[in-house]
């Protein structure tokens, strides 16, 4: 072995560029002299995949081997290793052992996969004629057979109508348990509600008793929430279950029936819950409570949940003895129409995101429009413009919205920047009143403002879905309390295909957007055209997370290449992001391995770190998320940002790109001329109050987003695990193993092995975490891989949790309610 020489006093330790140094001079065995595995662990990160591991030469302070042991052990390793180690200590006792272990593995030969590959048309943008479809209501035919309710239901009842279902249900044999809103005041009583156990059946029905809403955030309460929660508790106990979410009045079938739009985020739930809980299914069924009687409703609970529904919108209506689905159909718009008036005056609301800035600037150019920006932050004063591009440049969110509005400004169009928050009326009377006194008045309206959400149901934290909410529902409000009396041409409000689709992680931004399609088509008291657009994913218009751009950048998620990482999961264009568990506390190696990464995704050059700045550090707390972001810029660097309750956190920024960018072979997003003209020619045309603009095959988008680029871990095929006879894995370690491995990247992991003498960091135990709490059904803290990092350990440890939940199970539930006579 060589030394190397040491470092004065006050140098910069430069130990990755060490490390690689070292390695590329020939193989080499690392061992760590001191205790613990910090310094082994960042070896790890670059040594060759097929390379040993780097060794221990003492136990770390968590770790309850000896000192003895741990030295030995590490000796073996390199005798194995074919070095030559000097003996030391007492003489070793020769214990004899098998000659081979017995190997398991499975040779058997797979059929052929029988008939020819079908041509695919994903990925493959349709000609700009055919993005265009609109929702239209088809009649099913009446249901036959009989969905069971064998183990009983649990059913939701908040007043006559409710009460009335379940009275049915049980005259048709069904053991009902009934539970009012004020038995489930708080999360904890969800929480207690299946402490006993979980049913097969559940049927959410407190909306059926709905009145017209005065405050659309208690509608919320026993709607969206109250199935928030409930999704929660069930994915807790991961058990075979059938969920019916019955509402009244969501949806427009006859025409003037949709008078409960704020039921419709309900829709997030039943499109989202059941891509992330795999033992879910969910039907939403509206019964409007004047063409539909309570032993229709039964009728509609006791059929077969349909498969091919269930892989579309999974929502039935019921009209007067029918039952209705709705589709989208594909509508031809006439080119050379314009819906834009020249010098027309429009307020944008999110005016400085991607997408309201893309509108904004298309106005301007082609109208010479007077506009109105709205956003939450605003922009400097103007006389600090050119400070700021000097400074800062024109590649960051400030920098891009100024130069857009000095070329919309140099086009003839006037622009008028205002801060305000949409989802407060007395903000939205002084904007009146500034518009008015600048402009005389308005024509119309874009309604692009909104928060991109994310983050599994499971771990939603109340506060994170209302601000996403937030915008949707109590802005649109409150736009139509501050401007509902103006005879302006038209409201536009931007939603998304992520409304009707669904999407992994999107529980809250989906329920937002369905609200969005809900009002349009109901009485929203406008006296003007009310329209509702469901955008694809725009490209090409910039990712910074303020106003749709955060909408736009979780659509685009969708558009995305994977990324191997362990917790970069996307890449599109110059930037890379996924998502961070609670519990995670990331340092700032761990950013500039990120960084690395990214640039190995997305350049065709390397990056330059020799000029970084820090920021603020990075810790999830327990039970929240964060999105996790790193963007290049051209010529100008990179980011590294955190985006956790709506606010975007900075970490790391500095550096130098050296090359370009790699091309990303993805042809399916809006780009920002075509939106613009699919925006005019959606107004010109009047087909409805909602319209559908998606540039790929619906069936295949819907495809897509039911198995994503990314495949989840509970896709994946689990090759067998190699045993020997002194090590027999059980079902739980095996999937352990599995999950290491792959995670870790590995080829194969052992009971015994490390977590971070395999090369584990932190990055990689927030992926692993949160991976095996959703495989094995429990919830795990991050502490757990430093308590236990060995696959065996960890096992024992899951068990444990798992035994400790019939304890839990003894904790008073919802008392069932006796049998009526």
């Amino acid at each position: 072995m060589r030394q190397a020489g040491p470092l004065e006093r006050g140098q910069p330790v430069r130990f990755g560029d060490c490390v690689s140094t070292l390695l590329a001079d020939g193989d080499w065995a690392v061992i760590e002299c001191g205790p613990g595995r910090t310094l082994a662990g960042l070896v790890r990160q670059r040594l060759p995949r097929a390379a040993m591991a780097p060794l221990a030469s003492l136990p770390g302070p968590t770790e309850r081997t000896g000192d003895v042991a741990t030295l030995h052990g590490a000796a073996g390793e390199l005798w194995l290793a074919g070095l030559t180690v000097r003996p030391f200590g007492p003489p070793g006792r020769r214990t004899p052992l098998p000659t081979y272990p017995y190997q398991r593995k499975r040779y058997w030969i797979d059929a052929d996969p029988v008939g020819a590959p079908a041509v695919s048309t994903a990925n493959v943008e349709q000609p700009f004629e055919q993005w265009f479809k609109v929702p239209v209501w088809r009649q099913l035919p009446v249901a036959t057979g009989r969905f069971g309710f064998d183990d009983g239901c649990l059913v939701f009842v908040a007043g006559e109508r409710g009460a009335a279902l379940a009275e049915a249900m049980r005259a048709d044999g069904v053991a009902v348990t009934e539970v009012r809103p004020s038995e489930l005041a708080t999360r904890a009583d969800y929480d207690r509600l299946v402490a006993a156990g979980v049913p097969a059946r559940i049927v959410h029905a407190w909306a059926l008793d709905a009145t017209p809403a005065s405050d659309i955030w208690q509608a919320q309460e026993t709607g969206f929430f109250s199935l928030l929660w409930l999704g929660q508790v069930l994915a807790g106990r991961p058990v075979d279950v059938h969920l019916d979410i019955v509402s009244a009045g969501a949806e427009d079938v006859l025409g003037g029936d949709l008078t409960h739009p704020e039921q419709a985020t309900m829709d997030g739930v039943a499109r989202v819950l059941p891509l992330e809980l795999s033992w879910l299914t969910v039907r939403r069924v509206d019964a409007y409570p004047d063409h539909t009687t309570t032993g229709q409703l039964l009728d509609e609970l006791r059929a077969p949940f349909d498969v091919p529904l269930a892989d579309s919108w999974r929502t039935v209506a019921l009209r007067s003895g029918r039952r209705w689905s709705i589709e989208h159909r594909q509508v031809p718009l006439p080119s050379g129409s314009d819906g834009v008036r020249t010098e027309g005056r429009y307020l944008i609301t999110g005016g400085l995101g991607g997408v309201g800035l893309t509108i904004a600037e298309d106005m301007a150019t082609r109208s010479r429009a007077r506009l109105v920006l709205l956003s939450r932050s605003g922009l400097p004063p103007r006389e600090d413009w050119d400070t700021q591009l000097a400074v800062h440049g024109s590649t960051g969110h400030v920098g891009r919205a100024i130069a857009a509005i000095r070329r919309m400004e140099q086009a003839g169009a006037r622009v008028l920047v205002v801060a305000a928050d949409v989802t407060d009326p007395a903000d939205l009377d002084r904007v009146r009143a500034r518009v008015t006194a600048e402009f005389g008045g308005l024509d119309g309206i874009v309604h692009a403002a909104g928060l991109p959400g994310g983050g599994v149901a499971e771990l939603k934290d109340r506060s994170v879905a209302t601000a996403v909410l937030a915008p949707k529902l109590a802005g649109t409000l409150a736009l139509r309390q501050a401007f509902g009396d103006l005879a302006l041409d038209f409201v536009l409000l931007c939603s998304s295909t992520v409304a009707f689709v669904g999407g992994f992680g999107m529980v809250d931004y989906c329920a937002a957007n369905a609200f969005l399609d809900a009002y349009a088509r109901s009485d929203h008291g406008w006296s003007c055209r009310v329209l509702s657009v469901n955008w694809a994913g725009w490209v090409e218009i910039g990712m910074e997370v303020d106003g749709l751009d955060g909408a736009a950048a979780r659509d685009a998620a969708r558009l995305a290449v994977p990324v191997e990482h362990p917790i970069l999961r996307s890449r599109s264009g110059l930037a890379c992001w996924g998502t961070l568990a609670g519990g995670a506390t990331l340092s700032a190696d761990d950013h500039l391995d990120a960084v690395r990464a990214a640039a190995a995704e997305c350049l065709a050059g390397p990056v330059d770190l020799s000029d970084v700045v820090f920021g603020a550090p990075l810790s999830i707390p327990d039970g929240s998320a964060a999105e996790y972001r790193v963007e290049f810029w051209e010529g100008g660097g990179f980011t590294v940002t955190s985006l956790r309750e709506g606010v975007r956190a900075e970490h790391a920024r500095g550096g130098r790109i050296v090359g370009r960018a790699k091309p990303v072979a993805d042809t399916r997003g809006i780009r920002p001329a075509r939106g613009a003209e699919a925006f005019r020619r959606a107004l010109a045309v009047d087909l409805g109050p909602q319209i559908v603009i998606n540039t790929e095959v619906l069936d295949d988008m819907v495809a897509r987003v039911r198995r994503p680029a990314v495949a989840r871990l509970d896709d994946t095929v689990v090759e067998p695990v190699e045993e020997t006879q002194a090590e027999v894995v059980s079902e739980l370690a095996a999937m352990l193993c599995a999950i290491w491995a792959e995670t870790i990247g590995v080829d194969r992991v052992r009971l015994d092995d490390d977590f971070f003498e395999l090369g584990g960091n932190s990055l990689v135990a927030v992926q692993l975490i949160a991976r095996i709490s959703r495989k094995a059904g429990v919830r795990l803290p991050m502490r757990t891989l430093f308590d236990t990092p060995t696959v065996g350990a960890l096992a024992a440890s899951i068990e444990r949790l798992r035994a400790a939940e019939p304890a839990a199970a003894a904790a008073p539930g919802i008392t069932r309610l006796a049998r009526r006579q």
